[in-house]
């Protein structure tokens, strides 16, 4: 079934990374990693159940039609790829038996690319790949359509998505299927701009000609792409378009010559040759007329794309078909009196009534551009773009030193702002206004200064337009006192005034709104224009018109609240969801100011409101963004684009749904994992079934799903109800082991970890306990993935456990990491044991709380005297500590402690392990990290090298 798809390409960008569409329709649990072996295993499986023996018959004789684009070099391959044989004729094709296992090919193909393509640009491959005249080429010669496809994915990169999309279309379909090696060389030309050379295709004539000779139509293609480098996006677009599509099947030669004679320039050279002169000539004589156009990149180097603009004014068109020799000595006089400035006078000299004056009268023409330009500076690409109007242009020519006259005014009135004055008056409602009434717009700029551009923008207004048409002074006047009452935020008033209502009431009751203006710079000052900003919302305007102390008392007291950040805090009110709070219940909208400015991070917080996703978001749910800034105080845009992640947003807001006692600690750790997950295209790539398994799963299961998801036992369970049964039962380990930060570990240790729990303990491998702290607000933690990977594959099971507390510590050290009442609790003995949190000397951090209760610290040394520790470790076992300074020894640390039975003298926290153990303990004796573990011959813990952070090496555990 084919994807219905636009008709005119222009509106398909190249779709890149920004594509988002549901999944492709495979099986579910299908979605394989090709490099895991137990899928490799699965694979090698189909291909022996496939049929060894194919029966070929049939020929198909294809008559070779020779189209115009002439004779031929080999197909063009890029580098480092294989060269595909060429033929006149498709390869025959195969008669494949119904067997079962023929079925699988599309989807064995589709595993075979997937790992090539981004995740967004899968579900047009996967629709592309199950039409069926393109199936049964892959089920007829799946190793030949592999490696077709296979080029395909490669060579598109970041345009995959659109690549796939065209080839969904029947009459582009047909053609690949016809001549699928010729149009993977097609692709491996254009690359990720595949999809615009592809569009090409639906042409019928050039459909044809392709197919009748593609080795030919690749290699000019390969030549144009070639010459027009870096813009073969636009020298593609212009082809389609439909002036010059006929002349590129008719005169493909001529038109490969012209754009192989302008090089970078060849999209304004193509759009040129759409001038009704110069198409008529080529019409007549196509190969005189790209000789004679031709010859402007040469005579005009200095001009580049823009010697192109001179065409569109017939006379300029009609003198280089004409005369040539002529045409020369314009252009280098141009050069040579414009003082570098020619490029930028091409635009007014697109203008037919300025191409007659050079054409008449070349040295009073290039005068009055000379003086200018001058005038104008670094301004004059803009003052160009204004001259490049029919009636502008008329009148320069008819009174070149009035004309003048009136650009300096309006320069020297815009000051540094001239460049917006000229963009604004360039725009078509308002240049016609320049020539009717001169006089007006020439108070306006000057009485506006540097608000000159946003006056003139504000003109474009079909009211104030109007109404300027009929009564300049009055709108002229009326502008003028707006500029006075607003003082230093004018040019944002004026933009404002260009949305319809501000307008309407302008034009209706204009003492009203300069009354409430007035009020409003009286009362927030320099904060006045970012509450006019704020005013793009349509609902704000009208309250704050016919309400202004109300409105302006709210905005003082927001600009209160926000404190430094005032000036975010006043812009994001145009999102329709706080303006809505603003006027109906601003005592709330306060409230929720001050949660998000509490933190240190209240700027990044505001700030992403007011980008693109953050405002998507909270359009979205207001009362999610105000629950993640009280818990990521940093606002860190990393964590909250999650939230507008297809495939991770419905994990993160059913658990902001659930109680807060639940949101505070596992919303952290849960961002972070999806952090860490997100970046595994199982995860991205498979939306649906995310949201699927987040439906069936309580909000308290939830944060154990995005890397439990990517496990082999859940990729490995066949259908989505297998895998929410065995989600469940792992996030119900990881509770009764009080996981929180998945961001610390990884899918195959989560895997580890989950088995060692709840499957019985093999007497032949070694056993760890990991005990950390749950406390971990810099994520130092998150860093110790590379040891425990270490300890895996030494053949460790792994039980891993977080504490908030010593006293939990103690109490979980006793049965296995779970707790006392826990049926997962085990009794075999230890081979190693680490504890981990941030440390001193004297104690070892486990909870966010303060006081002793949330460290382990030496005082602890009468109850852990007297925990079973024969039973708890095995002979050989060590202890490591991952904490910083506990292993150190000198004069700063606290030695002293007496408990009753006794005294003792303990120098550090590793010394008290090592009395109530009588096992080897390894610790840090400064700040540091876990490098790495050095093993023995029998796989137990021989050496701990830790990180020296403030040396930049490592340093030798103590021991």
């Amino acid at each position: 079934m084919t994807t219905p798809v636009a008709r005119d390409f222009r509106s398909l960008p190249d779709l890149g990374g920004t594509l988002s569409a549901p999944r492709s329709p495979c099986a579910a649990g299908d979605d394989r990693d090709p490099g895991n072996r137990i899928h490799a295993s699965q694979y090698s499986k189909a291909d022996r159940m496939s049929p060894t023996m194919r029966i070929t018959g049939g020929i198909m004789i294809w008559l070779i039609v020779f189209g115009h684009w002439g004779i031929s070099d080999p197909a063009v391959c890029p580098a480092g790829e294989p060269a595909e044989t060429a033929t006149d004729s498709p390869p025959p094709a195969t008669v494949v038996s119904p067997a079962a296992a023929d079925t699988d090919a599309v989807r064995r193909l589709m595993d075979d690319i997937r790992p090539l393509m981004e995740p967004n640009h899968w579900p047009f491959a996967a629709a592309c790949l199950e039409r069926p005249d393109i199936a049964r080429l892959i089920r007829a010669d799946f190793s030949r359509m592999s490696t077709i496809w296979r080029r395909i994915s490669r060579a598109a990169t970041i345009g995959t998505g659109s690549t796939f999309l065209i080839l969904q279309e029947d009459a582009v379909a047909s053609v690949f299927c016809a001549r699928p090696e010729a149009v993977a060389d097609m692709v491996a030309i254009t690359g990720r701009h595949a999809f615009h050379a592809l569009v090409l295709l639906r042409d019928p004539v050039l459909a044809e000609q392709f197919t009748a000779r593609p080795d030919l139509f690749t290699r000019r293609l390969h030549r144009m792409v070639a010459a027009a480098t870096p813009n073969v996006r636009e020298v593609l677009h212009a082809c389609q378009n439909p002036l010059l599509r006929p002349l590129l099947t008719a005169q493909p030669a001529e038109i490969l010559r012209l754009v192989e004679c302008a090089g970078e320039t060849a999209p304004a050279a193509l759009a040129a040759l759409c001038q009704p002169e110069l198409q008529d000539a080529f019409h007549r004589n196509p190969s005189e007329t790209v000789t004679r156009l031709c010859r402007l990149p040469h005579a005009a180097n200095f001009l580049g794309e823009n010697v192109w603009r001179l065409m569109r004014s017939p006379p300029l068109a009609a003198l280089l078909l004409q005369a040539p020799e002529t045409m020369d000595l314009r252009l280098n006089r141009l050069d040579r009196e414009m003082d570098g400035r020619g490029a930028e006078a091409c635009i007014a000299l697109g203008n037919p009534s300025l191409g007659k004056w050079l054409v008449a009268n070349p040295d009073a023409c290039l005068g009055a551009l000379r003086q200018l330009t001058d005038i104008a500076g670094l301004d004059a690409p803009e003052l160009m773009s204004l001259l490049a109007h029919e009636s502008v242009g008329a009148s320069l020519v008819a009174d070149p030193p009035e004309f003048i006259e009136r650009v300096r005014r309006l320069s020297r009135a815009a000051g540094m702002d001239a460049d917006t004055a000229f963009t604004a008056l360039a725009a078509p409602e308002i240049a016609p206004l320049l020539v009717s009434h001169p006089s007006e717009c020439l108070a306006l700029a000057e009485e506006v200064g540097r608000a000159a551009g946003a006056a003139f923008d504000a003109l474009r207004n079909p009211l104030l337009n109007e109404s300027f048409r009929r009564d300049p002074a009055a709108v002229t006047d009326g502008l003028i006192q707006i500029r006075r009452v607003s003082e230093d935020h004018t040019a944002a008033v004026f933009e404002w005034l260009a949305a319809a209502e501000p307008a309407r009431r302008f034009l209706q009751d204009r003492q009203g709104l300069l009354y409430a203006l007035t009020l409003l710079h009286q009362a927030l000052g320099p904060r006045s224009g970012d509450v006019i900003r704020s005013l793009d919302n349509a609902q704000l305007t009208p309250f704050f018109l016919d309400n202004p102390r109300p409105a302006v008392y709210r905005w003082q007291r927001i600009a209160h609240r926000a404190g430094d950040y005032a000036s975010v805090a006043l812009g994001i009110l145009a999102e329709p969801e706080l303006a809505e709070l603003f006027i109906a219940d601003p005592d709330r909208l306060y409230d929720w100011i001050s949660r998000i400015v509490k933190g240190a991070g209240a700027g990044p917080a505001l700030q992403y409101l007011a980008e693109t996703s953050g405002r998507e978001l909270w359009r979205c749910e207001p009362a999610v963004y105000l629950q993640l800034a009280t818990v990521f105080r940093n606002m860190t845009p990393a964590a909250v684009e999650l939230l507008v992640s297809p495939p991770t947003a419905p994990l993160i807001r059913r658990v902001l749904a659930a109680e807060p006692s639940l949101t505070t600690d596992a919303l952290y750790g849960l961002v972070f994992s999806l952090r860490e997950a997100a970046r595994d295209p199982r995860l991205a790539g498979n939306a649906a079934e995310m949201t699927e398994l987040c439906r069936r799963l309580s909000p308290a299961e939830i944060p154990a799903l995005p890397l439990s998801y990517l496990t082999d036992s859940v990729t490995a369970a066949g259908t989505t109800a297998e895998k929410t049964a065995l989600l469940k039962d792992m996030a119900r380990v990881f509770d009764e082991l009080n996981l929180a930060n998945f961001q610390r570990y990884t899918p195959a240790l989560l895997e580890n970890v989950y088995g060692t729990v709840t499957r019985p303990p093999r007497a032949d491998q070694r056993l760890a306990l990991i005990m950390v702290s749950r406390n971990d607000p810099g994520e130092a933690f998150a860093e110790d993935k590379r040891t425990y990977r270490s300890l895996l594959d030494q053949g460790y099971n792994l039980i891993i456990c977080e504490s908030d507390s010593d006293r939990e510590l103690a109490e979980r050290l006793c049965h296995g990491g779970v707790r006392g009442d826990s049926p997962l609790a085990h009794t075999r003995r230890l081979d190693l044991l680490v504890i981990g949190g941030h440390g001193t000397a004297d104690a070892i951090n486990l909870g966010a709380g303060c006081g002793s209760g949330y460290d382990l610290d030496l005082s602890d040394f009468r109850w852990l005297r007297d925990l079973p520790w024969p039973d708890l470790l095995a002979p050989d076992a060590a202890v490591l500590l991952f904490s910083c300074f506990t292993g150190a020894d000198d004069v700063a640390a606290p030695r002293k402690y007496s408990p009753a039975g006794g005294e003792h003298d303990f120098a550090n926290i590793m010394e008290m392990f090592a009395r109530v153990t009588e096992r080897t303990v390894f610790a840090p004796r400064l700040a540091t990290g876990v490098g790495w573990l050095d093993f023995g011959p029998d796989g137990n813990v021989r050496q701990v090298h830790y990180w020296d952070l403030a040396a930049g090496n490592c340093s030798p555990g103590s021991r």
